[in-house]
């Protein structure tokens, strides 16, 4: 996933990525199924949500992206678009696809300050930037506040 803009991530240098693709067709493809016929699930997407936070919210993205009309509603909390220096916003405003009926986007002010022992400023800063630019980015393809999101 990167080290994030000026290596505030060091310890993200190792980590495996990827993957999120596979994930979401294996959930839709063969979990969901399961749990349909197993548990008596509903198959209906207006009685389903998805959500993550963190990597959780940018596989909860990933969902709305790969598989729009699965899930009508998604929880994206504090999603890591810090990723990759924030590349996968050009994904996201790239997409021209469908989105999820509703949404329901969570963000704090110290992402990254409020879990480490020493404030930064600068990168809670870039991470508020980053979930302004997601917000920014909706409201360009025409989803509501308070109404999509």
């Amino acid at each position: 996933p990167g080290t994030g803009v000026g290596g505030f991530r060091p310890e993200a240098a190792d980590w495996p990525g990827g993957g999120a693709w596979d994930y979401l067709d294996c959930l839709v493809q063969e979990v969901l199924p399961f749990v349909e016929s197993e548990f008596g699930a509903s198959d209906l997407p207006s009685r389903r949500a998805f959500g993550g936070s963190s990597f959780g919210g940018i596989s909860t993205l990933c969902c709305a992206l790969r598989h729009p009309a699965v899930f009508d509603s998604l929880l994206v909390e504090s999603p890591s678009f810090w990723m990759d220096s924030g590349r996968f916003l050009k994904d996201i405003e790239k997409h021209d696809g469908k989105w999820p009926k509703r949404m329901y986007l969570g963000m704090g002010t110290k992402e990254f300050s409020g879990t480490r022992p020493k404030l930064r400023k600068d990168v809670d800063e870039l991470l508020s930037n980053y979930f302004r630019d997601f917000v920014r980015i909706l409201e360009d393809k025409g989803l509501r506040r308070g109404k999509d999101f």
